[in-house]
């Protein structure tokens, strides 16, 4: 799946549009060679199917729920506390990881 924005009118836009690029059911599974292709395939099969859609910044929805929505706002801060610490994968993946993996776990406290 890919992206493209349009219309965001501000860095603090609550909603953008979009177009998202699904792929179509064709009963073919589809293949991306990261690589060269054996000779004879494409390096992509695959039917794209190019959707319009609003995204909405899910903070300002209330009542989101796991089972309902497929996903839930939880809130958590994390330890790691500047850009930089996000920019080092193994700090996130040792310090990060675990506190969302424990806050999962945790009854889900309400985003104001």
């Amino acid at each position: 799946m890919s992206a493209v924005f349009s219309n965001a009118t501000s860095d603090k836009a609550t909603e953008i549009d979009a177009v998202l690029n699904y792929t179509r059911k064709t009963g073919v599974r589809p293949v991306i060679y990261t690589f060269e292709p054996p000779a004879g395939l494409p390096r992509n099969s695959g039917e794209t199917d190019a959707r319009s859609v609003t995204i909405r910044d899910a903070r300002m929805v209330k009542g989101l729920a796991l089972d309902l929505n497929g996903f839930e706002m939880i809130s958590h801060r994390s330890t790691l506390s500047d850009w930089r610490s996000f920019q080092d994968a193994d700090r996130v993946k040792a310090i990060d990881y675990p506190e969302v993996a424990r806050r999962s776990r945790r009854t889900p406290v309400p985003i104001r």
